[in-house]
């Protein structure tokens, strides 16, 4: 798997297929059993790397927010962990909480509904614009209309040079990324723009679709490999033959997203200037300090 700067990546799959583990590896939550990640080529983790840490905003599948604070809090929370200053997060808060249609900054997390905590979610991983952002299904219980919003806006994150990798389960929503990654059963089988997968696996007797050129994927698949694993990226499924198992990522190569190893590649771009600062210790604890006080002086000792 490979992941251009400025672009946004949708990771497609069913539930199960290993969309949320991988994303998870990305941020150092998950130790793998064997191969290497590389995220601004370094590993996740390292001291030096800034993932975990400023260099990512990191939006997981479950809510991360607590019910006990307002938006504003929360945002100026996740903003001193990683040492904004107070001026630009209430200027990043306010730009996000109207591109995110989210109700005003005093409303407590704990009275909104479990769309607007999931779209709260998402601006703390904005909120510091990082070069990287890591989404898991960021438009889960949102409607068309503010889904068209979300995307607009991570698109122009993209413009700017950020990395926008994010899972779905909304198939056609993934048009709108400029590389797509399907997953299944743990396995890539294809890696490319919607444009390429369209005109490769695109059912010429149905309406032009994601949905249907998935679809034709998986069942070239099953009728060219049977049980083995899928092919590479870029390869034809139907010609797949058997390949080492587990996840091998290599450092950053040519542009060319074609690749001849298998397993598929997962490297991020190398940042600018040899790396992202990593999260001062400092910060964290000014932040705990500040949340700890926040919250015992609204409900007491």
């Amino acid at each position: 798997m490979t992941v251009r700067r400025g672009e946004v990546y949708a990771l497609l799959g069913r539930s199960g297929c290993g969309k949320t583990t991988l994303l998870r590896a990305l941020v150092g939550q998950h130790v793998l059993d064997a191969g290497t990640v590389l995220v601004f080529g370094r590993t996740p983790g390292d001291p030096d790397g800034g993932v975990p840490g400023s260099a990512v905003g990191y939006m997981p599948q479950e809510l991360a927010v607590h019910d006990g604070f307002t938006i504003a809090e929360t945002l100026s929370f996740h903003g001193r962990l990683v040492g904004m200053p107070t001026a630009d997060i209430a200027e990043g808060a306010g730009r996000l909480v109207d591109a995110l249609g989210l109700p005003c900054q005093r409303t407590l997390v704990g009275a909104l509904s479990g769309g607007e905590k999931r779209r709260v979610s998402l601006a703390i991983a904005l909120l510091h614009a990082p070069p990287l952002l890591i989404l898991d299904e960021p438009t889960v219980g949102v409607d068309p209309v503010l889904r068209h919003s979300i995307w607009q806006l991570l698109r122009a994150l993209a413009a700017t040079g950020a990395s926008v990798v994010m899972s779905t389960h909304y198939t056609e929503e993934a048009r709108g990324a400029h590389t797509v990654g399907y997953m299944r059963s743990g396995r890539l089988l294809v890696e490319d723009s919607p444009s390429a997968i369209l005109r490769r696996y695109g059912d010429a007797s149905a309406p032009p679709g994601m949905e249907a050129a998935v679809l034709r994927l998986c069942a070239l698949q099953d009728l060219g490999a049977g049980a083995a694993p899928a092919s590479p990226p870029h390869r034809d499924v139907a010609a797949a033959s058997a390949h080492t198992s587990g996840l091998d990522v290599a450092e950053p190569g040519p542009s060319s997203r074609t690749s001849s190893r298998w397993p598929p590649r997962l490297v991020l771009p190398a940042a600018p200037g040899g790396g992202p600062s990593t999260l001062r210790t400092r910060h964290k604890l000014q932040a705990l300090l500040w949340k700890d006080f926040v919250y015992l002086s609204r409900h007491g000792a």
